[in-house]
């Protein structure tokens, strides 16, 4: 019989390289004030914020054309399906203590679009795993030139003192996408 999926059971982290020195050497003071130490780099804790990751819905929207008698045929597309896939997905981050992990996403993102800013994508190494009940990976998912395009607003509020479990999301987008299925392991 085989295991319904499980929402949790995957692996996604961003690269080291993902937070330029500039802003490590920023919140680097932070990290070293964090109790116990447990991580020591801005990344660890970006990396700890990551709570889900939403890739996009897949489909093609046929071609309609109109035949004889008023009568309409629909085709597949003559452009490429890489062309007509939606090429964008979501990652949702933890808030956490200060809304660190929001002014490290904000700060990150004015960096990539800073004019003195000369690299157009984001550094390669962001890698999503399946896994399976096992904890295998089966299938990896590598998008290539990644663009992060934005992130979703946060609120702040006198009426709520409260420590609640809230998120933020950021959006990213890619020009290629390369998924790997490994089932032999």
């Amino acid at each position: 019989m085989f295991a319904n999926a499980s929402n949790n059971q995957f692996q996604f982290s961003f690269p080291r390289t993902f937070i330029p020195d500039e802003i490590v050497n920023v919140y680097k003071p932070y990290m070293d004030r964090i109790p116990g130490n447990m991580m020591s780099e801005p990344i660890d804790l970006l990396n700890y914020g990551i709570q889900t990751v939403q890739l996009p819905e897949t489909g093609f929207e046929p071609v309609e054309q109109g035949a004889l008698i008023g009568r309409k045929k629909m085709y597949r597309s003559s452009i490429s399906k890489v062309e007509l896939q939606p090429k964008e997905f979501t990652i949702t981050m933890k808030q956490m203590d200060g809304f660190i992990t929001y002014w490290m996403m904000l700060d990150i993102l004015n960096y990539y679009y800073a004019t003195t800013t000369i690299k157009p994508y984001l550094p390669d190494g962001t890698i999503l795993n399946v896994l399976d009940y096992e904890g295998y990976s089966i299938v990896t998912i590598i998008p290539k030139r990644l663009v992060l395009k934005g992130i979703s607003n946060i609120e702040m509020s006198f009426s709520n003192n409260a420590a609640e479990y809230q998120t933020f999301d950021v959006n990213f987008v890619y020009n290629e996408i390369e998924i790997q299925v490994d089932l032999g392991n």
